[in-house]
């Protein structure tokens, strides 16, 4: 079985755009994961519900949107390089 050069390049973007939105994803529950543990924590300290960090919020969403996209894209490119 023999695969062309424009063939391999093709998987390799696919892989790294996959890789990139995994890590995106990684930052993002990162994010939300500190966030969750500081909220904790100022609950436990204040004994009353802390409130949300609408920033932390907006910007966790982002990016989560941003990883699913790349995630995306990586199949999208990988059902490309399938198809021609």
């Amino acid at each position: 079985m023999s695969t062309s050069v424009g063939g391999l390049v093709v998987l390799a973007v696919a892989v790294l755009l996959f890789v990139a939105g995994f890590v995106v994803l990684c930052v993002a529950l990162a994010i939300i994961g500190s966030g969750a543990f500081q909220r904790t924590r100022a609950t436990v300290t204040a004994r009353a519900l802390a409130p949300a960090d609408v920033g932390r919020q907006r910007r966790s969403r982002r990016l989560l949107i941003v990883a699913g996209a790349l995630v995306a894209v990586s199949f999208a490119v990988s059902l490309l390089g399938r198809l021609f």
